[in-house]
């Protein structure tokens, strides 16, 4: 269910950071790629099998005792002093992704749309909803009406 809420947020961001300047932030783009959910699997719905998954997640009730049991099982080689902190884990996960997301995206959003309607992998921009489709039209053609303006003026000096 949440990899689905930001299934467009990480195919967005994968076209911005393709089309960066930085080096290491394009070849991130490419491991991002390479680990990202292809369209053919979006398809197969593994969201359904993954669903396990995440209920469980939810659901563990108290990690201290299953901790124990493994330690106990295992002839008490593991010592911990303190339990683990598990509060608001998830919380701390969403809030760690968003930083990773806010510092690989810092491209203004103008700049992301054009870059996907430019690049031949993202033509069909079926990622966007309509409206980021039209305003992604929409720039281009103000960027090239700008660009011809300048253009005519420069040819008529």
């Amino acid at each position: 269910k949440r990899l689905l809420q930001i299934k467009h947020a990480i195919k967005l961001m994968e076209a911005t950071m393709s089309a960066d300047n930085n080096y290491i932030i394009r070849k991130d783009a490419i491991r991002l790629k390479f680990l990202m959910i292809t369209e053919e699997e979006w398809k197969l719905d593994l969201t359904n099998m993954l669903t396990i998954f995440d209920e469980e997640e939810e659901n563990i009730v108290d990690i201290d005792e299953e901790l124990e049991i493994i330690i106990t099982a295992n002839g008490g080689k593991f010592k911990l002093s303190q339990p683990q902190n598990t509060d608001n884990l998830v919380e701390k996960v969403k809030e760690n992704l968003y930083k990773a997301l806010d510092h690989y995206w810092d491209t203004p959003l103008d700049c992301s749309l054009i870059a996907m309607l430019l690049d031949p992998r993202c033509k069909s921009m079926k990622k966007l909803n309509s409206w980021e489709r039209d305003k992604a039209i929409d720039l281009l053609r103000e960027k090239y009406d700008l660009l011809s303006i300048r253009n005519e003026s420069i040819t008529n000096l």
